[in-house]
């Protein structure tokens, strides 16, 4: 590896070990600007690629794709956004706060497409799980902390009077679940949620990285086992459901069988004790059937505002779409941007939502078509006879990735959170750069 290649290799690497951990600078140092600072270890990235560029030593793109195509949308729609934010009276720092955070990340995409190589590749999926078993130890304490010793740790207070004091609320407007005892540990996030999502993609990272089935099975258990004691339910689903795919594309197709072997299993048993209730107590087994069919369907209750059902907040949240789109039409083709000065409330239950009125529906849509040709690219060059098992390990790392995204917009939206967003154009990069063409003219430089 030259020096170049090292001197990209290691700022790419701190940064996506630190950004993580941008939350936490944040509480600490009660200042939401202080969470930008591990982007400046992108700036050397970005200047040495704009320098190389403009001598015409690389090529951008080699030649233009979807994947670059729907970046650059994503790129030129959030500038146009935050241009306007700032042009309508949203304040300087917030207005830059936020071009560094979503168009740096997007910027990313392309020195992941144009320039990483295998060994760089690998370094920043090591990163990213460096990261999240840190996070992890700290969750695991902490929900320890708090579930079984009914203490409250010193991180938790001072992130819940950041909360309040940032978004100028009283103790009566602001969610005080973090306080309580019985409740979940956030973690070194804002929400659980962001916890185990940052936990989760390091388990992701892991099983695509290791070669050995033993180190991939200990990693599986590991991230399991936080994921389970931390309570993050979307993340843990995620992962269960994601894990299978990951090590199949990795290689390990025999731990692969055997995970989906035993999901069968326990699908097989749980259909198992409930025939054995039918028979040994039709009550009880009714009153299951009875919860299940309300959570999903709130079967003869579907006119209550306060149901906390599925279809009741997917109904919810239609409605209020279309009343947000009849109020801003414009929103329907371009969205309407990023906070403060926004019409749709942020962080609710359901991210597809976010994500439309952030960016409109063509955008959006755009992005979904490239994760699909994404995933047929992913699986199609996983196999080929000359993949090697390093670039394959890649892939289904950037097949993990794409696939948190897809699943957390069915719940809670983690896209928007700075220490994911970068990860969409990373992976959709990584499957872009290592596409058959472009891996062949690699391998051409590397001889």
């Amino acid at each position: 590896m030259n020096i170049g290649a090292y001197t990209r290799l290691t700022w790419m690497a701190a940064f996506l070990f630190a950004i993580p951990f941008s939350y936490a600078l944040q509480v600490f140092f009660r200042n939401y600007i202080i969470g930008v600072i591990p982007y400046f270890l992108l700036l050397p990235l970005i200047l040495r690629v704009a320098l190389e560029l403009t001598k015409k030593r690389v090529q951008l793109i080699h030649g233009v794709d979807i994947y670059s195509v729907t970046v650059g949308a994503l790129l030129l729609l959030s500038s146009i956004h935050i241009a306007a934010s700032f042009l309508q009276g949203v304040d300087l720092w917030h207005s830059l706060r936020n071009l560094v955070i979503y168009n740096f990340s997007l910027l990313v995409f392309f020195y992941f497409r144009s320039y990483v190589s295998v060994t760089e590749a690998r370094m920043c999926m090591a990163a990213v799980a460096i990261a999240s078993l840190i996070i992890g130890a700290h969750w695991l304490f902490d929900t320890y902390q708090k579930i079984v010793l009914r203490e409250i740790s010193y991180f938790t207070e001072l992130s819940y009077e950041y909360v309040k004091n940032r978004n100028n609320l009283s103790d009566d407007q602001v969610n005080v679940s973090m306080l309580r005892p019985e409740y979940r540990s956030y973690g070194l996030m804002d929400k659980h949620t962001m916890t185990g999502a940052a936990v989760l993609v390091g388990g992701l990272a892991l099983l695509a990285y290791w070669g050995s089935s033993n180190l991939r099975y200990l990693a599986f258990v590991v991230y399991f086992v936080l994921l389970s004691v931390g309570m993050a339910t979307t993340a843990w689903l995620s992962f269960v459901l994601v894990a299978p795919f990951v090590l199949f594309l990795a290689g390990d197709k025999k731990m692969a069988e055997t995970m989906l072997t035993s999901y069968g299993v326990m699908i097989f048993g749980l259909f198992a004790i409930l025939a054995s209730l039918t028979i040994a107590s039709p009550q009880l087994y009714g009153k299951i059937i009875e919860i299940g069919a309300a959570q999903i369907s709130h079967v003869g209750n579907l006119s209550n505002p306060d149901s906390t059902s599925y279809y009741s907040i997917y109904k919810a949240y239609f409605l209020a779409f279309t009343d947000f789109l009849a109020n801003n039409p414009m929103a329907f083709y371009f969205g309407e941007g990023f906070p403060p000065q926004t019409a749709w409330q942020r962080g609710g239950d359901v991210g597809f939502f976010e994500l439309l009125a952030t960016y409109g529906i063509p955008v959006v849509g755009l992005l979904f078509v490239t994760i699909g040709l994404a995933f047929k690219n992913i699986f199609s060059r996983a196999f080929a006879p000359d993949v090697t098992p390093e670039e394959r390990g890649i892939l289904a790392f950037a097949f993990g990735v794409l696939s948190m995204f897809v699943i957390s917009q069915v719940h809670y939206n983690t896209f928007f959170n700075k220490a994911f967003f970068v990860l969409i154009p990373m992976a959709l990069g990584l499957v872009s750069r290592f596409s058959p063409k472009v891996t062949q003219e690699m391998h051409v430089q590397s001889k």
